[in-house]
């Protein structure tokens, strides 16, 4: 859920490197967030396409 608008419609960003957090953009405002561990979206939110290379990504 959106930190500043509390809307489920969220789109997970890529992650250029596995070690990287796990990135949210509200689809109803626009707000980028990471929620803390443990706490990610719900059904509404759409998975990012995988980059072929972290490279490709940037």
């Amino acid at each position: 859920m959106c930190r500043r608008c509390n809307s489920d419609r969220l789109l997970e960003l890529a992650r250029l490197d596995g070690e990287d957090h796990t990135v949210y953009r509200c689809l109803d405002c626009g707000f980028l967030f990471s929620p803390p561990a443990g706490l990610a979206g719900g059904a509404n939110v759409q998975p990012a396409a995988a980059p072929i290379n972290s490279e490709e990504a940037r």
